[in-house]
């Protein structure tokens, strides 16, 4: 891979010339995007210069210059459709492909609002860690009625306080997203569309 540094991932100028990308795209590629220091920052988008599609996936895949991946290589790509310079999203087939940015610009645009917005969200509650014995001791409590989850008025209170804050800011990130790019919420079944649902769902 082509990396200068840890954060920032450079493109070489045979691939922009190789899928005929606008020169727009081009210009920030060659540029380097900067990479997120967890995959949670940018909804799983993590940049990478040396993907390829898989062999024998038909001539759709040559107008497609693939930019990064989503969690995982072997799941999803985000790629720069040729001419356009939209930003879609497909597997790594080339296959079926949805909507994401209007082009690289505004995706780069996108990524960092839903990054500020990871920011600001309430702290998740960390999970109990117990050893195998703890966890035995404390099920065998609960099913003689010895424990019964409850919260404190003031539990309640910050819980229902964090709620309402996660909603105002996720309905701040869909009007920035909006703002950012319009067509990337109002198109049928867009990525982002996907990204606000699992966000809301609490998948991520």
């Amino acid at each position: 891979m082509n990396e200068i540094s840890d954060d920032t991932i450079f493109f070489k100028q045979e691939l922009s010339e190789r899928y005929a990308l606008p020169e727009s795209a081009s210009v920030l590629l060659r540029g380097g995007l900067l990479q997120p220091s967890e995959l949670e920052e940018y909804a799983g988008v993590r940049f990478a210069d040396d993907l390829e599609f898989a062999e024998g996936t038909g001539p759709r895949t040559g107008g497609r210059c693939p930019i990064a991946y989503v969690w995982e290589r072997t799941a999803e790509y985000l790629v720069i459709e040729s001419g356009s310079g939209e930003i879609r999203a497909c597997g790594p087939d080339g296959g079926k492909s949805v909507f994401v940015n209007t082009d690289l610009s505004s995706l780069l645009r996108c990524l960092n609002a839903y990054r500020e917005f990871r920011r600001r969200r309430p702290p998740v509650p960390q999970p109990l860690t117990l050893n195998a014995e703890e966890a035995r001791r404390m099920l065998e409590a609960f099913r003689r009625g010895e424990i019964k989850p409850k919260r404190t008025t003031e539990e309640s209170a910050r819980r229902e306080a964090d709620e309402r804050r996660e909603r105002l800011e996720l309905r701040a990130l869909r009007d920035t997203l909006r703002r950012e790019d319009p067509a990337c919420l109002e198109r049928r079944g867009t990525w982002w569309k996907i990204v606000l649902e699992q966000v809301r769902d609490g998948l991520i």
